[in-house]
């Protein structure tokens, strides 16, 4: 088992070229912008030129209810997408993270029983369960 390389988190500085044409400083930045990048696209502009992932995250929590309606349904494949192109873009990152072999990554947030494994270890642990799927993606060249 692993836990995340802090290369590997959202709030690592590694920027991201997105499909609409834009650079994102960090994956957290983007997740943020995607929440509005349907319905509200100026909301999602703004996230992007935040100063810190921390800023983006704290931005799209106050604007939570303008955040598109379906995107608890979204969340995830959404953070495959990103994490896809941060990886790719990246190689250094690719190969670190293949080289973590048949590991169980581990988002170790005390805060974070979704993306992460939460206080007490039990959490859902999906930004890990992302990157075990990424890694397996990359091995078969795809």
């Amino acid at each position: 088992m692993h836990t995340l390389s802090v290369r590997f988190t959202n709030f690592a500085p590694w920027d991201i070229r997105w499909r609409d044409g834009n650079t994102y400083p960090t994956a957290e930045h983007l997740f943020q912008a995607h929440k509005f990048m349907i319905t509200r696209p100026d909301l999602a502009d703004r996230i992007r030129g935040l100063p810190s992932p921390r800023a983006a995250l704290e931005e799209a929590g106050r604007l939570r209810r303008l955040q598109r309606t379906d995107w608890f349904d979204v969340n995830i494949s959404v953070m495959d997408a990103i994490l896809e192109a941060k990886f790719t873009q990246h190689p250094e990152l690719r190969e670190m993270l293949l080289g973590t072999g048949e590991s169980s990554l581990i988002e170790d947030s005390p805060v974070d029983s979704f993306w992460g494994w939460g206080r007490d270890g039990q959490g859902r642990n999906e930004l890990g369960k992302a990157l075990m799927r990424l890694r397996v993606k990359l091995r078969r060249g795809h």
